[in-house]
């Protein structure tokens, strides 16, 4: 019986697109492949003929008698027998045409695939010069950004942009043909590659169109003068437009970087090795400029948020100043040597003027009534009745000490009717901008970062008294040195925009740079950066040690001083910390240097209690028996004592007591303790040392800022110089561990 042929589905040319295409490039139509196809109206194959009866022959073997029912019955059987031969060759005959079929598509697919390809690689060779274009423009971006000098970008990357964009329509024109093995795959990495290139492109183009907004008003459409000659004549109205679009720019910069961010993160899904060189090298720079870009928006994006109001915009801001004098060393620095008031109006100073903190103090006398803190009086000077400006960063937390710094100066007399802010310095900030702009000179003499302040001690002591400079006139000299340090500031290339901003925040980590704010924005910003100075709040262990000395002249700066801080796991259930402090005091009975006077406090968690204490004063002369002033103040128990130290001799104060129930709770429910070490600002010279004695193993430790820290198995050491803030932890094993 004949089997019924399986209809063959002639082979399904994609769209008129890929006759299109082919066509174009190769001169071959489509009709042509398809008529080479077989199908149904195609002639089937030829089977050899078979024989209608047996072949004429005689058997060597045949026997020589036989009936005739045995002849038919052999007749019969050789009858069947052909007839299922030739049903079986007809079925072995459709089988292959069915097998020829399939390998004529199988060709057709192969010649269409090594035409496509053939096709997509000569055009993807031709686009060869889009890409290294592409490249080129984010290296060109890239460089830009490095010396923030975007005009050149602004003219060359579009061009790039273009390129990748022909590129993908290009590319794209082969996407019917994804589906095709191995051809498929690097058509469809491409047009991945190059979709991640566009959005790179386009994001960061969003980014160039910000800075050419802003860059018409900068430049005036005029790329003769430079960027530092265009601020210098720029009109106030002119900056404040540019604080403007700074300050709407928030959004666009915060979409341009999450742009990135996922273009980037996709550009890591793509096969590169299914791409070309050229597209490869391509994508490597765009990810390479991508990368900076983003890292830049992060690290300006919170400045450019706050930056508008700091400078004024929309409204003027006014800021005291206030000089701290390192080497009378008090809670936030150092002794108010020199004051001053900033105004900023749309990005430009408009009033820059410095004071001698005397000519306030004593213009203001008469209207000051407020008693200085207890330990002033009792310790220091009996004939200190006032409160005065000078003094007025008694509190360790800056935020209190600019409070009483602006309500003593509304009191005294300060010519400035509003305040917005207080920015404290010490000389270690002037030195080190002093490095950066390089030296200046003011009377015939040059101040630089390693004479300013003997130059500058000597025009107070000596060189005003010879010019016959009153005594309230004496610290002038300051003010100059400040004024012209402003002017030379605002001369520097925007090229080293950067290095100064990185000079400043070194100054703020380190607390020789505070800030506070009565906008609640810019106070937030500040804090969140710990260049606030305020007394840090804390979960865990907590320790900062604050010396405010009076009438040592200038001995701490001759100071050696060291706090050995221990902590202890005690069996009976609490922890118990103490307190070594060490002051070595390196000078001599002079002018300069003389006994060591100090009112130390230290700040621990509040709720701890005392245990012990030794070597506080009654005065200068029983260097024993002194009592403890102990206050509860922002979030700590302070404890307070007065010690002095001779030249060439050493002092040792200490104190013990025990840690919050907590802070034991913490370290036995799930093992954790951590200890914040907070910097005085100003202060230098200062080593610590932290011994921490558990009961249980400590399994791991984080000395987040110290430098260096030994482990023996249930006790910990760390040391640090104390030049910032550090935060310091510790994981215990816990009982299923060591099991």
């Amino acid at each position: 019986m004949s089997r019924k042929r399986k209809k063959t589905t002639p082979l399904a040319i994609p769209s008129d697109e890929l006759g299109h295409v082919i066509e174009e490039e190769t001169g071959i139509s489509l009709s042509d492949l398809e008529a080479s196809l077989p199908g149904d109206d195609m002639p089937a194959a030829q089977a050899p003929s078979l024989p209608t009866s047996p072949p004429s022959h005689t058997p060597s073997d045949a026997p020589e008698q036989a009936g005739d029912s045995t002849l038919g019955h052999a007749k019969k059987n050789t009858d069947d027998d052909l007839q299922g031969m030739a049903e079986e060759y007809e079925g072995e005959s459709h089988l292959g045409r069915i097998i020829a079929s399939v390998m004529g598509i199988v060709g057709i697919l192969l010649v269409v695939g090594i035409i496509v390809f053939g096709i997509f690689i000569s055009r993807l060779l031709d686009a060869r010069k889009q890409a290294e274009i592409a490249g080129r423009a984010f290296i060109g971006l890239e460089q830009s950004i490095a010396n923030l000098d975007f005009r050149s970008a602004l003219d060359e990357f579009p061009k790039g942009h273009a390129a990748i964009q022909a590129l993908a329509y290009r590319v794209g024109q082969f996407r019917f043909a994804e589906s095709i093995p191995w051809i498929g795959s690097s058509i469809h990495e491409t047009y991945a590659a190059l979709g991640v290139l566009d959005r790179m492109f386009t994001a960061s183009q969003e980014l160039l169109s910000l800075v050419s907004r802003v860059g018409k008003i900068i430049f005036r459409e005029n790329g003769e003068k430079t960027f530092e000659a265009y601020m210098r004549t720029l009109s106030i109205e002119e900056k404040g437009t540019i604080l403007r679009m700074a300050s709407q720019a928030v959004p666009t910069l915060n979409g341009v970087k999450a742009s990135l961010q996922l273009a980037i993160r996709d550009s890591d899904g793509i096969d590169q090795s299914r791409i070309s060189s050229q597209l490869r090298d391509a994508l490597a720079r765009a990810r390479a400029g991508a990368d900076t870009i983003q890292s830049s928006i992060s690290a300006w994006l919170p400045l450019v948020e706050v930056m508008p109001a700091f400078l004024g915009y929309p409204q003027e801001k006014t800021y005291l100043l206030l000089l701290q004098d390192t080497s009378e060393l008090r809670a936030t620095g150092g002794f108010i040597s020199h004051y001053g008031i900033l105004k900023i109006y749309n990005g430009e100073i408009t009033l820059l003027k410095t004071d001698n903190v005397y000519n306030l103090d004593d213009r203001g006398e008469r209207f000051v009534s407020l008693p200085p803190p207890g330990p002033v009086g009792q310790y220091f000077s009996a004939s200190i009745k006032k409160w005065f400006f000078r003094d007025a960063n008694w509190s360790p937390d800056f935020a209190e000490s600019a409070r009483q710094a602006e309500g003593l100066y509304y009191l005294e007399g300060g010519s400035a009717k509003h305040i917005d802010g207080v920015i404290a310095a010490t000389p270690e900030v002037v030195r080190s901008l002093l490095r950066f702009i390089g030296p200046i000179r003011i009377e015939g003499r040059d101040y630089n970062a390693d004479t300013m302040l003997e130059n500058l001690a000597f025009e107070v002591r000596e060189g005003n008294y010879r010019r016959g400079i009153s005594e309230t006139e004496r610290k002038e000299i300051f003010g100059q040195l400040i004024a012209r340090m402003g002017e030379r500031l605002l001369e520097i290339p925007l090229t080293r925009w950067v290095e100064l901003y990185t000079i400043v925040e070194a100054r703020l980590h380190e607390k020789n740079l505070l800030l506070y704010f009565h906008d609640p924005t810019l106070q937030a910003f500040a804090r969140q950066r710990n260049w606030t100075g305020e007394i840090r709040q804390t979960e865990g262990d907590f320790l900062m040690v604050v010396d405010t000395t009076i009438g040592t002249l200038k001995t701490e700066s001759v100071m050696d001083k060291q706090v050995q801080y221990t902590m202890r796991e005690d069996p009976d259930g609490f922890l118990v910390g103490r307190v070594e402090l060490t002051y070595k005091n390196n000078g001599t009975y002079s002018d300069v240097t003389t006994r060591y006077r100090d009112w130390v406090r230290i700040l621990v968690p509040a709720g701890s209690t005392l245990v012990s204490s030794s070597g506080a004063q009654i005065s200068d002369d029983k260097p024993e028996g002194g009592t403890l002033e102990i206050v509860k103040e922002r979030g700590t128990m302070q404890f307070g004592a007065y010690i002095t130290v001779e030249p060439r001799y050493t002092k040792v104060f200490s104190l013990e007591y025990r840690l919050p129930s907590r802070i034991y709770e913490r370290l036995k429910r799930d093992g954790g303790y951590s200890l914040l070490l907070q910097k005085q600002p100003g202060s230098a010279h200062t080593r610590f040392q932290g011994n921490f004695m558990f009961l249980s193993p400590v399994a791991h430790y984080a000395p987040f800022g110290f430098f260096n820290a030994r482990r023996f198995a249930q006790n910990l050491d760390v040391f640090s110089d104390m030049r910032t803030d550090q935060e310091f932890t510790v994981q215990l094993e816990k009982q299923e561990d060591k099991k």
